[in-house]
């Protein structure tokens, strides 16, 4: 009787033992993409690829997916992708799941964002053989004599009154980007544009705006380490609107392209200094930062300060 309780355990222990091993599932590394800071332009085509391997060795299978966009093919490690055409910032999300040949019912995902801009330039519809370039800020900080230490890089209003001082910095890494693309030739003018902030004073101050230029060894700077106390270096005046009333009405345009095109040429950004020294009434002079739109989403890009490039066409 016992010789046979142990034959049937035997027989069980090597039913376990030929068992085949459970299933390991694929292990996803990275999202490999073309664009290397995840940004781009709507319209734009980047390359995604999906680095993935299975314990295995058994065979993947992909499937791709977007919340925006079109892919050329989603069955592959490898895709292209081609991000929407848009009118403000968006985000788009892109993901991957991969499965084996052996257990297809469970996926293994991993995604990434990136981050979709509107195509910086514009076809004015009264003005033929001309193309706007349109770059929106990408710091603006004002800092504070009085207070030399604080960092304002978050605020709505850029100030530029007395003891205030306001700095921009544009990427224009893409800037030559579209001469052949759109077929342009020479440029016609270069503006910084700023929307005038609010002002509740019942005297609204006037006064002279000046921009000054900022070498292009004192560019790396950043909105949200930016005082008074370690703020960029400025050279000469570059600019100046005479008589500004600051109020909420209106946009002031700095006229900017002698310095852009002396200093442009081998340089990825654009930096600026604005100050408003001497108002009629001692009082804060301000114009809106790219913060606003944060705060209130219907104003969109309206009050960013943009860096306007006109060109025309061959």
């Amino acid at each position: 009787m016992g010789t046979k309780y142990y034959l049937v355990f035997f027989i069980f222990l090597t039913l376990i033992s030929c068992a085949p091993p459970e299933n390991k599932p694929p292990q996803i590394t990275d999202i490999i993409c073309s664009e290397n800071d995840l940004q781009i332009y709507g319209g734009s085509t980047v390359i995604f690829d999906c680095i993935a391997t299975d314990p295995e060795g058994d065979k993947l299978f992909y499937n791709w997916n977007a919340t925006s966009g079109t892919f050329n093919r989603t069955a592959s490690s490898t895709v292209t992708w081609t991000s929407p055409v848009v009118t403000m910032e968006s985000i788009a999300q892109i993901k991957v799941e991969v499965t084996d040949s052996e257990n297809p019912d469970k996926p293994q995902y991993r995604a990434i964002f990136i981050s979709v801009d509107p195509i910086p330039i514009v076809i004015p519809p009264n003005d033929p053989g001309s193309f706007y370039y349109i770059k929106y800020v990408c710091d603006d900080a004002y800092v504070d004599a009085t207070h030399p230490d604080e960092k304002c890089g978050n605020e709505v209003n850029l100030f530029t009154g007395p003891g205030y001082y306001t700095y921009l910095r544009f990427d224009i890494r893409d800037k030559y980007n579209y001469l052949n693309q759109y077929n342009l030739s020479s440029i016609e003018k270069v503006e910084i544009r700023l929307a005038k902030g609010y002002n509740n004073t019942a005297v609204k101050p006037i006064g002279t705006t000046i921009l000054y230029g900022i070498s292009w060894s004192e560019t790396s700077w950043y909105e949200e380490l930016i005082t008074y106390n370690i703020k960029p270096k400025y050279g000469n005046k570059i600019a100046e609107v005479q008589n500004i009333t600051f109020d909420i009405d209106g946009v002031v345009a700095f006229d900017v392209k002698s310095d852009f095109l002396n200093c442009v040429q081998l340089h990825s950004y654009y930096s600026v200094m604005v100050s408003t020294p001497s108002p009629s009434v001692k009082s804060q002079c301000s114009f809106y930062s790219k913060e606003l739109k944060d705060m209130y989403p219907q104003y969109g890009d309206a009050a960013t300060p943009v860096l306007w490039i006109k060109y025309k066409t061959k």
